[in-house]
């Protein structure tokens, strides 16, 4: 085996590498020979010239192509442009309204702070000159009650609440009414009288009812004696009167004992001038009675002939509470007068009782006598309260109208 030295290997290598060489430039002489006579042919130069067309006319399908392109990306440029403008026209108007709203707000507020300032202003001025008013008219009252001065004419101003309907003709009659202010007619409030009225000031569990439910009313009724009732009541009167009389001279004094809310327990006192009778109602304004306020107002009776029951006045009313003792601000002479004439017309009635008796048909005397039979309860609970129960005197028998008159008249 022959020994290959290192000098022999690399004259291989490059030996190799000529022939190579050599090899290629004979495949690039041949064809560069083939694309001689390849150019020379005239199929060739054919093929060629369309290749050239066809790359001409790939070449302008892409130019139109392209302006196609930009013509369609101007359009949708200017489109975008438009829309641009649009919103930034829109948006600068919404920031201009917002900027609107907030500074229309601001002077909203502004506004309304300056009326807040001003209401509060004239709140504080109205309720300083009503306190200079209020002042005024309390040193004129005052000054009425206690130096004996006139009552100012602007004092004398009635309330009305429905100043253009007519007069409410219950309310005109009696001083209240059941429908209160809602009422349709009109409410005539003077605001000073003779005559004071104290709602609801004597109350008794017999004169709670419920509307419409006749067995509550008797199961009410039967808690209670007339009796009982009649004993609150004279102390009832003897409390309210002597207060009442510290303060002015009573004239009349009725107590409403009917079940309507509006009238239940009203207490009516009529006073002997204007003056007593304010000094009466400033005096009970404000005070608790029997677990409740009083709240006494002034009211204009018309005809206390018309508000009073006509049974009373006649002496034949059997739904009036007995009444106590007479205060003392009415005279003795008085009350002698008034009891004479009443101890003459209680003979001149059993006479003509005992007449009708004997006259009086069979079933007309067992009718009365099954009346006479039943208990006091039982005949309470058969009649309803009187609405107007009077507290005047101490007598059984209830006064005629003429004597009613006498009385009045009577200093």
């Amino acid at each position: 085996m022959y020994k290959v030295t290192q000098g022999h290997q690399i004259w291989r290598k490059e030996a190799k590498k000529q022939r190579r060489k050599k090899l290629r430039q004979q495949i690039a002489i041949e064809r560069h020979k083939q694309q001689l006579e390849a150019d020379c042919s005239p199929r060739y130069q054919a093929w060629l010239k369309d290749q050239e067309d066809a790359e001409e006319a790939l070449r302008e399908e892409e130019e139109k192509q392209s302006e196609r392109d930009n013509l369609l990306w101007m359009q949708k440029e200017l489109r975008a442009q438009q829309e641009f403008q649009l919103k930034r026209l829109e948006r600068e108007k919404h920031d201009a309204e917002v900027m609107r709203q907030k500074a229309e707000l601001l002077r909203e507020i502004a506004a309304r702070e300056e009326k807040k300032k001003r209401e509060e202003k004239d709140q504080e001025e109205a309720i300083r000159r009503q306190e200079e008013t209020l002042n005024l008219r309390e040193k004129m009252i005052e000054d009425f009650l206690e130096k004996g001065c006139e009552l100012p004419s602007e004092l004398r101003v009635s309330m009305e609440t429905n100043p253009h309907q007519p007069k409410c003709p219950f309310f005109q009659k009696v001083g209240a009414c059941r429908f209160r202010n809602s009422c349709s007619r009109n409410h005539v409030k003077p605001s000073i009288s003779c005559s004071v009225l104290i709602p609801s000031m004597f109350s008794h569990p017999a004169l709670i009812t419920t509307k419409g439910s006749q067995a509550g009313d008797q199961d009410c009724n039967l808690e209670y004696a007339e009796s009982e009732i009649q004993g609150e009541y004279n102390e009832f009167f003897e409390d309210v009167c002597s207060e009442i009389e510290k303060l002015g001279k009573i004239v009349r004094f009725f107590t409403c004992c009917n079940h309507e809310p509006h009238l239940r327990g009203n207490v009516y006192v009529q006073l002997s001038s204007e003056r007593e009778a304010l000094r009466v109602c400033r005096n009970l304004s404000g005070r608790w009675f029997g677990g409740q306020r009083l709240q006494p107002c002034f009211v204009e009776i018309a005809s206390w002939r018309n508000a009073v029951c006509g049974l009373f006045n006649l002496g034949k009313c059997v739904k009036v509470l007995r009444r106590p003792v007479s205060p003392a601000s009415w005279s003795p002479e008085q009350e002698s007068r008034r009891s004479s004439r009443a101890s003459s017309s209680r003979s001149h009635r059993s006479r003509s009782h005992r007449s009708s008796r004997r006259s009086r048909s069979p079933r007309k005397s067992s009718s009365r006598r099954s009346r006479k039979e039943k208990s006091p309860d039982e005949n309470f609970r058969d009649r309803s309260l009187s609405p107007w129960s009077p507290g005047r005197r101490l007598t059984t028998d209830t006064p005629t109208r003429k004597e009613l008159s006498d009385s009045t008249n009577t200093p």
